[in-house]
């Protein structure tokens, strides 16, 4: 069920492919020096989200999985496994398409499906830590839309919220 494993490389870059984090120069020369070896797969980019995320039945699946509330396929649970290591790197090792797919799921899933983001902000974010560091709160949710909607369309540039401004890197340097 390549879906399943598809939504779960997307919600790995849902939180840490969100505009909110703050980069400096030292992300640009820790992404630089990455090898193209220590990616994550590309084999799910080309699925449709949007058909996952239209599917209440489906949907519903892949939330229980990652929130440890139902059953995972082989490969779900290999991307849930590796959830972790992307919220620490900042999805150093996310494609391209994997960062504007991200971007869809969490606007959808913060438009539309807030219990499920609450959820995962308690299981993968249970003493706030990256609420913190990327200014994430109630107030400023509008402005994060805001630039997710850029972000879907893989335009970058400043986020601003009302405690800090958050300038995003350019498309082309995060090649």
């Amino acid at each position: 069920m390549q879906a399943s494993s598809s939504l779960a490389m997307l919600l790995i870059a849902v939180w840490v492919l969100s505009p909110r984090r703050p980069l400096s120069g030292g992300f640009a020369g820790v992404h630089a020096q990455q090898s193209k070896n220590t990616r994550y797969t590309t084999r799910f980019d080309s699925i449709d989200v949007e058909v996952i995320l239209k599917n209440e039945r489906i949907f519903k699946r892949y939330m229980d999985c990652l929130l440890d509330k139902g059953r995972c396929t082989p490969e779900a649970r290999e991307l849930k496994r590796l959830l972790p290591e992307a919220l620490k790197t900042e999805c150093l090792k996310c494609s391209e398409v994997q960062r504007r797919q991200g971007a869809k799921v969490m606007a959808f899933i913060i438009k539309n499906k807030r219990p499920y983001w609450d959820l995962l902000l308690a299981k993968y974010d249970p003493q706030g830590v990256f609420r913190a560091k990327y200014k994430y709160n109630d107030q400023n949710i509008e402005a994060v839309l805001k630039q997710l909607e850029r972000e879907q369309q893989g335009l970058y540039g400043t986020y601003s919220n009302p405690t800090n401004t958050t300038t995003v890197n350019s498309a082309s340097s995060r090649k």
